[in-house]
């Protein structure tokens, strides 16, 4: 079971979202030349200490700062990926922060 984020709280569950989260340029060469650890001072690292989750690297031991700035949370549903990425969105040395929504059948197929 995944560890996940609902509306601030931790919870388990089987059924959860993704949030890609990209660091600025200035973030992203300090963990690609520190390593992850290095966000834990940031404003990210502060906030996902509040939140008691962690945002862990996309492509880990990664030094290219065009790979070691993408970082990954899981959260519990689409109301809580929705109200952390407005607030990691709202995060200094945060470029953007996303997730991508359930994937599910196209609209008139039928399993058969």
């Amino acid at each position: 079971m995944a560890r996940v984020i609902s509306l601030g709280m931790r919870i388990n569950s089987n059924q959860t979202m993704q949030i890609t989260i990209q660091l600025d340029q200035t973030l992203a060469r300090r963990v690609g030349s520190e390593g992850a650890s290095a966000i834990g001072s940031t404003a990210l690292g502060q906030l996902t200490a509040k939140l008691g989750i962690e945002a862990k690297p996309l492509h880990p031991g990664e030094a290219d700062p065009t790979l070691a700035c993408f970082f990954w949370i899981d959260v519990a549903d689409r109301a809580a990926a929705e109200q952390l990425v407005a607030r990691l969105l709202a995060t200094p040395g945060i470029e953007a922060a996303y997730f991508k929504p359930a994937d599910e059948a196209p609209a008139g197929s039928h399993p058969q």
